[in-house]
């Protein structure tokens, strides 16, 4: 049985996520006056696409005898998505270009509706947006993007520090191996020359994937919606109109450090380093289309658009669209650099001091140490079997040394030298017992700076550190 009422309301929501509402140029502007007369409208709603519009729309509304205070703003993406949502409440007004109210114009034929060309190609069903060749390089940039991430975590674990962070965030570096491990055997498209050369280059080159940089923004907005915060305690992606805020950090580096060169990876201010890396990159894009500069369009304008004022501002500070690129080398061409530097220098290149060559010799350690698949299969072999050097350092053969034989070692050290300053063997003799005990006695510096800080220690104890004490061992700060 129908229920008779006196009155009866509906809801009108906005589409827009609540963290950027506010911001948010354009909308419907309800206006309603409750004491109207019969042949008065007590509601009228009126499309506003931006600022201007909405000064012009509270002034014509506050001349037709409506208050302000009753005026009501309901922010929304689009013409089309609100009539789609509420065509019982389509507008009658808009405001145009030149300031002035007219009729509100929208063509709600299927024909009029501007819809995004499919690209042709196969699909895995019927009505699948993507095609296979697009759903492929999808599961290859979140592929990449998990390996990447996986190259961050083991980074992270080889420090104590690191290690608390892995914790105290609740992550699972085993399940992401996991999931780079399944992604491996999921899917066809994902292959290791595929892939891992540009991940080598990431990780060379402080680059970020794709994933990492193109969702940051959207995926800040949901992450504040989903931690329920408030506009005064979001996370710190970046704002979709704060350009001024990020050119003034921009001058500031400039003034500390003399070029505008941000590193994509800059510790010290991410977000500047990203936004300095999207500018080049639009940049980039613009000059491929044959454009010098953007054109504002209605509602957006973002914090990387690059209108004439923009770049005349950028190009003033002397900011440099293009910085010399170090050319992609492959594994291989690196792998005979190697062994020519080896044969004419007598040792391994240093990580610190040998240029990119000493890189690419440190992250192939860093791939051994993790005992990453790929490359035990692929290229540890081929390394190997020149007599690389897999532990220059000596830390991993040093935790293989007992306890007991090691601190008997260094009392019986003690007292043939009257002190207990162990020399570093020479390369030569690398593979002798000296070198070990040289390098267990450096671990056990280490060790205890982990320990004293609350990191924990994985060879000391209160007992060792007394026993090392009593005999007279001083470590060093």
């Amino acid at each position: 049985m129908v229920r008779h009422a006196m009155i009866s309301t509906f809801t009108i929501q906005t589409d827009i996520p609540n963290t950027a509402a506010k911001t948010h140029p354009s909308g419907v502007l309800h206006a309603h006056r409750p004491d109207a007369v019969e042949e008065e409208k007590h509601h009228v709603f009126m499309w506003v696409a931006d600022a201007n519009a909405m000064e012009c729309a509270v002034n014509y509304f506050t001349t037709q005898g409506y208050d302000a205070d009753d005026l009501v703003l309901i922010p929304f993406t689009s013409k089309s998505n609100w009539v789609k949502s509420y065509p019982y409440a389509v507008p009658s007004l808009e405001c145009d270009d030149e300031g002035q109210i007219v009729d509100f114009a929208f063509d709600s034929s299927p024909s009029s509706e501007k819809k995004k060309p499919r690209r042709r190609g196969r699909r895995l069903w019927k009505q699948a947006v993507l095609t296979n060749d697009t759903r492929d390089e999808l599961h290859i940039q979140i592929y990449k993007y998990f390996r990447w991430f996986l190259h961050q975590l083991n980074d992270l674990k080889s420090t104590a520090h690191g290690r608390v962070v892995i914790r105290e965030s609740g992550l699972k570096v085993a399940k992401v191996q996991t999931i780079v491990e399944a992604f491996q055997s999921a899917f066809v498209a994902i292959t290791y020359d595929s892939t891992m050369s540009e991940i080598g280059t990431m990780l060379e080159t402080d680059k970020f994937p794709l994933l990492e940089q193109a969702l940051e923004c959207e995926l800040g907005i949901r992450a504040d919606e989903r931690l329920g915060l408030s506009e005064s305690s979001q996370s710190n992606y970046p704002q979709k109109h704060d350009f001024d805020h990020m050119f003034d950090m921009l001058v500031d580096y400039k003034r500390q450090k003399g070029n505008c060169n941000v590193p994509a990876r800059y510790k010290d201010n991410t977000r500047l380093g990203i936004w300095v890396s999207k500018l080049r990159e639009k940049k980039r894009e613009l000059v491929k289309s044959g454009n010098d500069f953007e054109t504002i369009k209605r509602g957006k304008i973002t914090q990387l658009t690059l209108t004439q004022d923009r770049l005349d501002r950028l190009n003033s500070i002397g900011f440099e669209w293009c910085l010399k690129k170090t050319p992609d080398v492959s594994w291989d061409t690196r792998f005979h650099e190697l062994i020519e530097y080896y044969q004419t220098q007598g040792r391994w290149p240093n990580h610190k001091k040998s240029g990119s060559l000493g890189q690419w010799t440190h992250h192939q350690r860093n791939m051994f140490s993790k005992k990453d698949k790929l490359f035990m299969k692929e290229r540890f072999a081929k390394l190997d079997a020149i007599g690389f050097d897999w532990d220059p350092t000596g830390l991993r053969s040093a935790k293989e040394i007992n306890w007991d034989d090691g601190f008997q070692q260094l009392v019986s050290f003690g007292v043939t030298n009257g002190s207990f300053d162990v020399p570093r063997p020479s390369a030569g003799e690398q593979d002798e017992e000296s070198y070990r005990f040289c390098a267990w006695v450096k671990l056990l510096h280490y060790e205890y700076s982990l320990f004293k800080n609350g990191h924990g220690s994985s060879i000391l104890n209160d007992d060792r550190i007394s026993s090392l004490f009593s005999i007279g061992f001083q470590f060093k700060e």
